[in-house]
């Protein structure tokens, strides 16, 4: 019975290692997934000074059009369904919306007396870079037949942390990255 009892003991600890073991890389990848989306959400801040302090408008709609044109294609080249990544995009875009416009009316009772960071030359090619990461380890993701699920929210909003973003933002995007799918091959 003592014998019985060890190997039940046994097997219980290898297949709880095992499983912990095998969601490692899943966490590292979602882990990555989050930061990215956090990182990209926490420059709007100086995206929203710049246009703030130059007289610049939030809403740019020839620049959207940009965005979504290259996470479009940048989907496509990393075997994602591109309508389904330009959805999640979209979201990303209407929250990076929200926290520019949020942080805006706040900047409205300051003086904006210190130069902002350079849009084009600074702020863009980290948003850029930060774009392709995120679709690369999306794509590696789901390819790797992972899917994110309701359970994951917490985990998600926990990880967002980025003033002027509110829970709504965080549900409609972590709902958007639910939708992303794989590219179907005929």
């Amino acid at each position: 019975m003592k014998f019985l009892f060890l190997i039940l003991f046994f097997f219980i600890n290898c297949v709880s290692a095992e499983s912990i073991s095998e969601n490692k890389p899943v966490d590292e990848i979602s882990s990555r997934i989050f930061s990215h989306i956090s990182t990209r959400l926490s420059y709007m801040q100086d995206v929203a000074y710049y246009k703030v302090y130059h007289g610049i408008s939030i809403q740019d709609v020839t620049r959207e059009h940009k965005v979504l044109e290259s996470a479009k294609q940048t989907a496509l080249e990393s075997g994602l369904q591109s309508e389904s990544f330009v959805f999640f995009a979209k979201a990303q875009i209407a929250a990076a919306k929200g926290i520019q416009y949020r942080y805006a009316a706040d900047l409205m009772f300051q003086s904006l007396e210190q130069s902002p960071k350079d849009l084009k030359a600074l702020i863009r090619p980290e948003l850029i870079k930060l774009d392709k990461l995120l679709v690369e380890d999306v794509s590696v993701f789901l390819k790797n037949g992972h899917r994110f699920s309701p359970k994951d929210f917490d985990r998600f909003s926990s990880s967002i942390n980025v003033s002027y973003l509110s829970i709504n933002d965080k549900k409609h995007l972590f709902d958007a990255l639910m939708q992303i799918k794989l590219a179907t091959t005929s």
